[in-house]
């Protein structure tokens, strides 16, 4: 860089009119009555703009479908501060609106800014379709292990117990003509056991398997299984609805997973009276509730639509429910009501996007320009900082300040001031050598968060937006870590699958849980009711290693435990207890 020449404009002028010019910002005003006033930026060829084209627009008229963002404006107009992003089919432009005050201090307008991020988030978007992309064949994955075992069931085991129940009817009335009674009373009481076996296969068959009409009609799908499951139960089980549209099939089987997992509860927990299941078309996708008026829910398993599969520890079916609602872009609430009775709330969407006038005023009128980009530079939430081109900082608003704690940078030297991390010391550079914006995001330990700095250059210096992005890096890592696992969950459902005999598919497995969650140590204990024991494990628990215990629990029932331990145990089994659950089911079924 060289220095700047004396004969320049002052600098923090310059600044400014390069962040008009260089950065793809639009800046605009507008009067109390919200007719817009100034309008300027880079950022107006995106949107299709001129400068000045909307003074003397009413805004409340030119946007009148966009009620979201006119109801901001009147918050501005109002003397408060808001922010949104704007979305259109093409852009996402990230907005801050603020009052606009006159000398004495009198609100006479709005002003606004609003930078053009609609890449980051498509890049977002992207990585959320990947997410929901690789969660839709999982639950393919798993739709097929349960239609395999069921049809095993079906095929071996139900016909064997079948064949024992005719022998032993068989056997018992040979014993009466021989005038045996106390064995026959015997047979009577094998016969009874056999033809409970018997039904509780059948309802496995249905828990594991999905109606066929499921893809045709899902209320009817739900009414077929609610009558074979509730049928010897002591409540009542109704489904009322009529859907217009049918929906996709996976959002069906979604549906439909959550319907049966709400009934099972209601069966194994809340000994209810009556369960009432009702599907509705709502907001664009579809809504499912299944109500019962048992026993309640406590307070603290209360699951909020907001939560995103937040659950307490050994509640996996309560996580289960919102995290198939949530692979598919939608959202599960469970609650209990007042005077007893638990709700159950999911909704899906219809769709899952896996791509989701007059001339200009006179000086004289109102602010100029400069002073109202530098107002509104001072209104926007994020950080902006303005270097030249001797790496001097010439502009920092209060924002940024205040996010790195330092006042006193106006004219140092940004090299040593402030710790910089290399990423961004390359996006730095690399903006100035290339002159092409740069994003870098890095986390500064003195400040304790991630920053994402963007990077405008212009032939006077550099322009920098900058935000503290910790709970998007966060999300970011998590989704990165739940693609992990998704990848991992699927191996092993391709393994299992591969295994008639459950030790040598529960060993075989061992080995990729271990790699997949990321674990010191694995272990699998079989001890449900009709199951021959195992305990099986693998790795070494070291001394500071986090341990936890989980049931392995499915349709209500106990079959068995999964035991963890590894350094940070950050809900490393998501998934995991059902992929066990179905294989462990599958083999005291017979199969």
């Amino acid at each position: 860089m060289t220095a700047v020449r004396p004969d320049r404009p002052p600098m923090r002028d310059v600044v400014l009119d390069a962040l008009l010019e260089q950065v793809p910002v639009v800046v605009f005003a507008t009067d109390l009555d919200g007719v817009c006033t100034y309008l300027e930026g880079a950022g107006l060829p995106a949107l299709r703009l001129a400068p000045g084209s909307l003074v003397g627009v009413d805004l409340n008229q030119a946007f009148s479908d966009r009620t979201r963002e006119l109801a901001s404006l009147r918050t501005a107009l109002s003397g408060r501060q808001v922010s949104f992003t704007w979305r259109t089919s093409r852009l996402a432009l990230d907005t801050w609106l603020s009052p606009l005050y006159d000398a004495g201090g009198a609100v006479i307008g709005a002003m606004g800014v609003t930078l053009d991020v609609s890449e980051q988030v498509r890049e977002t978007e992207r990585r959320l379709s990947q997410q929901r992309g690789l969660l839709l064949h999982l639950h393919e994955a798993q739709e097929t292990e349960r239609r395999r075992i069921a049809a095993d069931v079906h095929d071996d085991t139900v016909q064997a117990v079948a064949a024992v129940g005719l022998r032993l009817q068989s056997a018992r009335r040979n014993l009466s003509v021989e005038g045996r009674a106390d064995v026959a009373a015997m047979l009577d009481d094998a016969a009874e056991s056999v033809r409970e076996a018997g039904r509780r296969l059948r309802r496995l068959l249905y828990d594991l398997d999905v109606p066929d009409r499921l893809d045709q009609d899902l209320p009817a799908a739900l009414r077929e299984y609610a009558a074979v499951v509730c049928q010897d139960e002591p409540f009542t089980c109704t489904v009322e609805g009529t859907l217009g549209e049918r929906p996709p099939l996976h959002a069906s089987r979604v549906l439909f997973r959550i319907a049966q997992e709400a009934m099972a509860n209601a069966r194994s927990h809340a000994k209810p009276t009556r369960v009432e299941v009702r599907l509705a078309e709502r907001d664009h996708g579809f809504l499912l509730t299944v109500q019962d008026d048992g026993a309640g829910l406590p307070a603290h398993l209360a699951v909020s639509a907001r939560q995103r599969s937040a659950s307490p520890a050994g509640h996996l079916g309560l996580r289960s429910m919102a995290e198939r609602a949530e692979s598919i872009g939608g959202w599960c609430a469970v609650r209990g009501l007042d005077g007893g009775g638990t709700l159950v709330e999911a909704w899906v969407p219809a769709r899952v996007d896996l791509a989701s006038g007059a001339s200009r005023s006179s000086a004289g009128s109102g602010p100029t320009g400069r002073t109202l980009l530098e107002q509104t530079v001072e209104s926007i939430s994020e950080g902006f900082a303005a270097l030249d081109r001797d790496w001097r900082y010439v502009y920092m608003n209060q924002v940024g300040a205040d996010m790195l704690r330092r006042h006193d940078l106006v004219g140092r030297v940004c090299w040593g001031e402030t710790p910089i991390a290399p990423e961004v010391e390359t996006a730095l550079r690399d903006a100035v050598r290339l002159q092409r914006p740069q994003v870098a995001r890095a986390f500064y330990a003195d400040l304790g968060r991630w920053v994402e700095s963007r990077v405008f250059p212009s032939p006077d210096g550099l322009s920098i937006f900058f935000r503290d992005v910790s709970t998007e890096q966060e999300s970011e890592r998590r989704a990165a870590e739940r693609l992990h696992i998704i990848a991992g969950a699927q191996a092993l459902v391709a393994a299992m699958a591969g295994q008639t005999e459950l030790e040598p598919a529960l060993r075989g497995v061992l080995p990729t849980i271990l790699d997949t969650w990321r674990l010191h140590h694995v272990r699998v204990v079989v001890d449900g009711p009709g199951l021959d024991p195992l305990d099986l494990s693998l790795g070494e628990q070291e001394p500071d290693d986090q341990v936890r215990e989980v049931p392995i629990e499915l349709f209500g029932g106990r079959v068995g435990a999964l035991c963890v331990a590894a350094p940070s145990l950050d809900d490393p089994m998501r998934g995991l207890p059902e992929l066990l659950g179905l294989r462990i089911t599958a083999a005291r079924s017979g199969t």
